[in-house]
């Protein structure tokens, strides 16, 4: 019993912690007809639409969770495309994603991983959004 509370809790914690992040993107997706048949979705950066959510973002005061606030928000470029950065990781995944459809794109990647793992999540995430 006290194996699977501590489990439970551990579950809670990582869950309520995760969703924090030091680097976000707007993405938008193109869906073009497989060869075999189907729909393959390509996803790519939506510059505009993050400048726009990040500024967005920056302006936000909900409450005093660390997502609620990000005034250190600033909007970068990574080689590949406009980024939204908090050195303090005051990013919160949902509510990115929320800014980034209210400005318009189909929704947000955040990152705390390697750039090559971050494509290969962002890509298995969307295409279960779908």
């Amino acid at each position: 019993m006290r194996f699977s509370t501590i489990l439970v809790i551990l579950a809670v914690a990582s869950g309520a912690l995760a969703d924090l992040h030091n680097t976000a993107w707007c993405v938008n997706r193109k869906a073009k007809i497989a060869k075999r048949g189907g729909v393959v979705y390509s996803y790519y950066y939506a510059d505009d639409h993050t400048k726009q959510a990040c500024g967005a973002y920056r302006g936000r005061n909900t409450g005093s969770k660390q997502w609620d606030q990000c005034l250190d928000c600033t909007e970068g470029h990574d080689g590949r495309g406009a980024v939204c950065k908090s050195g303090a990781k005051h990013i919160g995944g949902d509510e990115m994603d929320h800014y980034c459809k209210q400005a318009g794109a189909f929704g947000s990647q955040p990152t705390k991983l390697l750039r090559g793992e971050t494509v290969l999540c962002t890509l298995i995430n969307l295409m279960l959004r779908s």
